[in-house]
């Protein structure tokens, strides 16, 4: 006989020692299977502890399930396709939608353009934007090799302008994505 067998009836018959010790025996409730007498009260109660157990997995499959029903998987925006090989996104559309959602979201609310205050007086490492107004966060990280941290935002000097950029911490932009996809943990 299996292992899993094994432990599995040891796990039940302890189960049932603990609980049905402790419930009153009522033997009015007895009726004769088998030539063995049965407590239909124990049965009864034994079998409602299973529903709920039952029930109670169930619900808890059903809830996990994704957000997103509609399958339908988001379109690319066509930003990306200058920084992304056209193959690779397409095959990411079908392969692992959510990074196709991810990297949308990313480029616009992956990073912040701030101001720099005339008294600080601290170093950045330089980037290259020519509009900052209009420009594509990929394309600038792929040509530029600008790294991001996972806990801390990351602060970029633009070339002749008196802005930084403040590439989020992957931790705080993953937030921002779930919160955006509703999907809250």
């Amino acid at each position: 006989m299996p292992v899993q067998t094994l432990l599995f009836r040891k796990a039940k018959k302890c189960f049932e020692e603990y609980v049905f010790d402790i419930l009153p025996k009522r033997s009015k409730h007895c009726i004769i299977v088998n030539n063995h007498k049965v407590n239909t009260y124990r049965m009864q109660l034994k079998y409602f502890v299973l529903l709920s157990v039952t029930l109670l997995l169930s619900q808890t499959a059903i809830y996990a399930q994704p957000s997103n029903t509609n399958n339908q998987p988001p379109q690319i925006d066509t930003r990306l396709y200058a920084a992304f090989d056209s193959t690779y996104l397409n095959q990411l559309k079908i392969d692992n939608p959510f990074l196709i959602s991810y990297y949308n979201f990313y480029l616009d609310n992956g990073y912040e353009i701030i101001e720099i205050s005339n008294n600080k007086q601290t170093t950045y490492p330089e980037v290259i934007i020519n509009n900052v107004n209009d420009f594509n966060i990929w394309q600038i990280q792929q040509q530029q090799s600008l790294k991001r941290d996972y806990e801390q935002p990351t602060y970029y000097k633009i070339k002749n302008e008196n802005k930084l950029l403040m590439l989020y911490a992957e931790k705080t932009f993953a937030q921002k994505l779930n919160q955006h996809l509703g999907r809250t943990y």
